[in-house]
């Protein structure tokens, strides 16, 4: 009988452990299974250290893992309390970690993350889509650093960078040769 019940145990735990850990028949591998989030502190923008919650109104995500997201749009804010729904197309991926002191002084140490694609594109159009909506991401991105460095906005200069940061694949030279000088306040790879 102990036998019978330590299997059921392990059978149980094992489908909420696969469940929370990985999504099932995705292309994108890295996905995890995490659906919503439920942000305990907005950070910056589109940023925030976010609970993982598994219940529709998130009532269970103060005894789940802290992270830090970042929003699926850069020019989407994120507040305290806010109940982050994973968008249906995308999954969540756990991409590093992201280090920060809390209230107390205490350094912590957190999994970054990051929302993705679920599945390869099926078209082109659907491809084309895509560039252009991570060309608005990295334009709001432009945008949102020059009001938080308190210099004026140059949005002819952000429409360049956008659109040169993912046709150039990042490349610092070419994003500069088609904008000019890059601020330090931008992201070059």
């Amino acid at each position: 009988m102990k036998k019978i019940y330590l299997l059921l145990i392990l059978l149980l735990t094992s489908c909420s452990t696969i469940d929370s850990l990985s999504e099932i028949g995705v292309d994108n591998e890295n996905c995890i299974g995490v659906r919503r989030f439920k942000v305990l502190q907005a950070i910056h923008h589109n940023t925030g250290l976010a609970f993982e919650c598994f219940t529709p109104d998130c009532s269970d995500a103060y005894s789940n893992n802290v992270n830090f997201i970042f929003g699926d749009k850069v020019s989407e804010d994120l507040y305290d309390g806010m109940i982050y729904e994973v968008p249906s197309d995308k999954c969540a991926v756990r991409n590093g970690v992201y280090k920060y002191q809390n209230k107390e002084g205490a350094q912590k140490t957190v999994s970054q993350i990051v929302f993705e694609y679920k599945n390869n594109y099926q078209s082109e159009e659907e491809h084309q889509n895509r560039i252009s909506e991570a060309k608005e991401n990295i334009y709001a991105l432009c945008i949102n650093s020059y009001g938080d460095e308190k210099l004026p906005q140059d949005e002819k200069y952000c429409s360049c960078y956008g659109s040169s940061y993912i046709d150039n694949g990042g490349n610092a030279k070419a994003i500069k040769k088609e904008c000019g000088k890059l601020p330090k306040f931008l992201p070059s790879n």
